[in-house]
């Protein structure tokens, strides 16, 4: 099991990884010998746990599956490969082992790509020839977890004994042939994969869940699907108000007279006359509840040789709920249970291409596809003189609203006005409108109202719980808020409102101008000066930051509710200079490279190239626009914030006329302010009288794990009390910190020791702590007090020099009400009384103690 990702000498791959990244496994990745490479070792890593459910295939089949699959692999290097094979082995076995490799080489790119790439795999590998038992193949996974992964993967070759390895490898992969014939054998196999042949621990954040059936209705399994439930949720809502012709041959549809051309819901104007003679109150309840009576107008019968074509716009108003709406809207026609038409779509913007929507698979994919023009004109103009008018089409465009209102859709609309059969509108607030286009007009003949975020929250698939959060995963309160550190702040604008991001916290504006300070949001994200930040709007309504780091290509997104935070690499070549930058556009992470926009998906685990250059240089350039206006305004706003940082003490006086103070380095609180002791009227009494100091205790932080990586995990386990996954996890995801609460002492002699193996290690202070056990936590800009005495309440202070600062308990407020939280339900007192209150008792207490 461990020689299980060996690379052989003389064979077709190897491993290979940058020299100073050599301890990474971000930059392990699988490489074609003098060719190519393949894929990044947690790419593998991803597509293993999703088998090891079935067996683990041999490793080489899975990467000659992989370099398939790889659009990125050009013609030379596939011929490369294939004299590599055939040097190896010119059997027949190989030579069917490169026919199911052209094979799925030629598989429609959707089916290659994302998510639908393990699907792949399982498809190809279920029940393969030379699989690993599912016991042995779930414990070499669970091993890559618990086990620094160097004890599996080495760069050195090792000596393929009578080509044993290849056998294996190549057998795997030319036995398929038996089962493969074409490349519609394996895309209808992909369709048609049982679900206890899917990874039984699939998560919600994967594309294909390990519910979807084939017995299963197409609905069914778009409202079971974490990518489509949305979508699939509405189409049953959309049918109860539904009023479009469904063709049907069966003679009861055509109301015949008497009891069965009465319906009990229509146009007003179809109401019986008998229904006016109830009470208003028992009208409108009739009518309210669908118990009034209406005169049925349904469509007769007739042959049933029309199709109907759905127009899909994708271009960028139409993004985000309106696409959701539309999809939803093109389902439920397409889908009616009482329709008989064929039907097919098409997605429209600056170009067109056909959107199958006849399975999960399919509509995965085309909700995917965007267009970054303005409108869709120009993809509409392409279809009609692509495709001639059709007596036996029937012809849907659905987009959003305001779309309509362009002159260049109007123009296509009037020009081509004979081939329009219904135009359907969708908007953000849930209306979807519908119109028979007729005559060069449009009748508007019905409107319906979706509560899409109700039916969302109340029929989200429950495949996966989110962790809550508990009072103990708040370890401090911030009750005051912030001002602006203009010297470093990023700025995110979204929406109607800005968020920035300083001191490694997430803020957001109170105020539409800089009369209140900061709220918190969200602390302790990753930070860096070389970090990009944006932030989406995920479906639940939740906020979503994303956090990019070019050098690494690492996406991390954070949910700014749940805390909740997953990263991925961005395995794009196409994305690697220093002028890619990272924006949104209507709740899509967009990357702009070399003029080129790429859109990642919802998962993160793939991205696509985005047709529109200068569409979305426009919204690009609007982003950051946002952002300079924000910074001109704030430079105008001429105030500077100096905060407390980098405390060395902190000292309780009682200084010679009695008075207590507060000493924070050589900073003194004095009233409503924190100013320098050289600066105070009490400086004369400061130097005589008693003074406590307050114990500092450290952070110890691992920065760069260095090139001994075992020797800091084996460290951690004998000297930190850490087990060996713990200290495994430490020093993997270095920066991390290794312990909190260390006396200044312990913290140094931990810091040097784990130097001296090679590591980098820094120091944080963490807090100050009395001997009587009182506290004073320095966070995000104001000082925290707990004192040992349950009588004294814990209180807050603004740690801002030199200007007039706030304090609060959680009930009572004094001083500078810019500190003030929005909404708040504190009373104002006045500052004396708040230091009878509450200050000096804590001071005293530390004080009597030490006494």
């Amino acid at each position: 099991m461990h020689n299980y990702f060996n690379t052989y000498k003389g064979y077709f791959w190897h491993w290979d990884c940058d020299e100073e990244h050599v301890n990474d496994e971000t930059h392990y990745l699988a490489t074609i010998t003098d060719g190519q490479s393949i894929a990044y070792y947690p790419k593998i890593k991803g597509l293993l746990e999703d088998l090891k459910h079935q067996g683990l295939p041999p490793f080489g089949s899975i990467l000659l599956v992989l370099i398939a699959t790889n659009e990125n692999i050009d013609e030379v290097t596939s011929n490369h490969l294939e004299r590599l094979l055939l040097n190896i082995d010119d059997s027949k076995t190989t030579l069917n082992a490169i026919e199911v490799l052209d094979l799925i080489k030629n598989l429609p790119y959707r089916l290659k790509t994302g998510s639908n790439l393990s699907l792949l795999l399982q498809t190809l590998f279920k029940e393969c020839h030379n699989r690993m038992a599912i016991p042995k193949s779930k414990q070499l996974l669970n091993n890559l977890e618990n086990t620094y992964y160097n004890y599996y993967i080495s760069l050195e070759t090792v000596e393929n004994k009578n080509q044993s390895i290849f056998h294996k490898d190549i057998r795997a992969i030319s036995l398929l042939i038996r089962r493969f014939k074409s490349t519609e054998d394996i895309s209808n196999a992909m369709q048609n994969i049982p679900k206890n042949d899917l990874a039984e621990t699939l998560e919600l954040e994967e594309t294909i869940s390990k519910e979807d059936n084939v017995d299963k209705s197409l609905i069914e399994q778009l409202t079971e699907n974490k990518s489509t439930y949305q979508i699939g949720s509405l189409i049953k809502r959309i049918w109860s108000g539904l009023n479009i012709p469904m063709h049907n041959n069966l003679p009861s549809s055509q109301p015949l007279g008497g009891v069965s051309d009465i319906t009990n819901k229509g146009d007003f104007s179809r109401l019986l006359i008998s229904e006016f003679a109830y009470d208003d109150d028992t009208f409108m309840s009739r009518v309210t509840n669908n118990e009034a009576l209406y005169i049925e107008r349904e469509t007769p019968p007739e042959t049933n040789d029309k199709h109907r074509v759905f127009l899909i716009d994708a271009s960028l108003k139409n993004w985000g709920i309106p696409k959701v709406l539309s999809f939803a809207t093109t389902l439920a026609i397409a889908q009616h249970p009482k329709s008989n038409y064929k039907y097919s779509a098409f997605i429209v913007g600056q170009d067109y291409e056909e959107a199958p929507i006849q399975t999960l698979v399919d509509v995965i994919d085309s909700q995917q596809v965007l267009s970054g023009g303005l409108q869709a004109s120009q993809g509409l103009s392409k279809y009609f003189h692509d495709f001639d008018d059709d007596s036996n089409r029937e012809l849907f465009f659905l987009t959003e609203a305001k779309n309509l209102e362009h002159p260049d859709l109007q123009n296509i609309m009037y020009q081509f006005h004979e081939q329009f059969n219904y135009i359907i509108t969708t908007q953000t607030s849930g209306d979807i409108d519908f119109y028979k286009h007729q005559n060069r007009s449009r009748k508007h003949f019905q409107h319906i109202l979706l509560p899409y975020e109700d039916i969302w929250n109340s029929e989200r698939p429950k495949n996966k719980t989110s962790k809550p959060i508990t009072s103990s995963d708040i370890h401090i309160d911030h009750l005051l808020l912030e001002p602006i550190d203009i010297t470093s702040v990023k700025i995110i604008p979204f929406e109607e409102t800005y968020y920035l991001i300083q001191n490694s916290n997430v803020y957001s504006l109170t105020s539409a101008g800089f009369d209140k300070g900061l709220q918190l949001v969200m602390e302790d994200i990753p930070y860096s000066r070389d970090y990009q930040y944006t932030i989406v709007r995920h479906e639940s309504k939740a906020l979503i930051l994303v956090v990019f780091y070019l050098a690494e290509k690492r996406l991390t997104k954070i949910n700014l509710k749940t805390k909740e935070s997953s990263s991925n690499i961005i395995a794009n070549k196409s994305i690697s200079n220093y002028q890619t930058v990272l924006f949104s556009e209507e709740n899509n992470i967009i990357i702009s490279s070399d003029n080129s926009f790429w859109n990642i998906t919802e998962d993160s685990k793939s991205f696509f190239k985005l047709k529109g250059t200068v569409a979305f240089s426009e919204s690009m350039n609007t982003y950051f626009d946002k952002i300079h206006e924000f910074r001109r305004e704030l430079r105008l706003h001429k105030v500077r914030y100096d905060i407390l940082k980098n405390l060395d003490h902190i000292r309780a006086k009682r200084g010679s006329n009695a008075i207590l103070y507060l000493i924070i380095n050589d900073f003194l609180l004095e009233n409503e302010y924190i100013k320098s002791t050289n600066q105070s009227r009490y400086q004369y009494a400061l130097r005589a009288g008693t003074s406590v100091y307050i114990e500092k205790k450290q952070i110890l932080i691992l920065k760069r794990r260095g090139d001994k990586p075992l020797s800091v995990v084996k460290y951690l386990k004998e000297n930190l009390k850490f087990n060996l996954k713990q200290a495994k996890e430490t020093v993997e995801t270095s920066p991390c910190v290794i312990s909190k609460q260390l006396s200044f002492d312990e913290a140094e002699r931990f810091k040097k020791e784990i130097e001296n193996l090679g590591a980098t290690c820094y120091l944080k202070t963490d807090y100050f702590e009395s001997k009587d056990g009182s506290t004073i936590h320095i966070k995000n800009g104001q000082l925290i007090f707990n004192s040992s005495k349950k009588f004294i309440p814990a209180f807050y202070i603004t740690s801002v020099l030199n200007q007039r600062i706030a304090m609060a308990t959680q009930g009572e407020f004094a001083g500078n009400t810019y500190y003030l939280p929005v909404n708040h339900k504190l009373t104002a007192i006045e500052t004396q009384e708040f230091y009878k209150k509450y200050i000096n008792p804590f001071l005293n207490q530390i004080l009597e103690y030490e006494d």
